[in-house]
């Protein structure tokens, strides 16, 4: 049998629809996340998810240990929905970086980065990094400065 690129296109969206079982994708992933046992938190602007903070429970075992330095870095809306990215790393006792959490954001403004450090500090138990290291983004810089 010869496949086309429509047929194939095809197949994937039916198997995407009987995964989803009419949810939508974003219920999907709640349900993902809640069900993989992630730390999450979520800030809802006109009840659309406008920040998802997500950190797998080990990793926070981790930066409870490690937190005294995190690395902190913003992608550039390089997912389906052109959402900014905020990935927090850590740094262990062998010198090895690790995820500590990642947060999806509506903007890179201060106020969602606000709420991504203060979701962070909230997951490791009120604790701040001493060292916080990112790019020249100077509303993250302002923010890590007083968080």
């Amino acid at each position: 049998m010869i496949y086309t690129k429509s047929s194939v296109y095809n197949q994937l969206y039916t198997l995407r629809k009987d995964k989803l079982a009419g949810r939508s994708p974003i219920q999907a992933l709640m349900d993902e996340i809640t069900a993989l046992d992630f730390h999450h938190q979520v800030r809802l602007v006109n009840q659309h998810i406008d920040c998802l903070f997500i950190a797998f429970k080990k990793s926070l075992l981790l930066a409870n240990e490690f937190h005294t330095v995190v690395v902190m870095d913003c992608t550039y809306k390089t997912n389906k929905y052109k959402m900014p990215m905020l990935h927090f790393l850590g740094i262990d006792g062998f010198k090895k970086s690790f995820t500590m959490a990642l947060c999806f954001m509506g903007k890179e403004d201060e106020d969602h980065y606000s709420w991504a450090l203060n979701a962070l500090k909230a997951s490791l138990n009120g604790k701040v990094p001493d060292v916080c290291i990112t790019d020249k983004d100077m509303a993250l810089m302002n923010v890590s400065s007083i968080t």
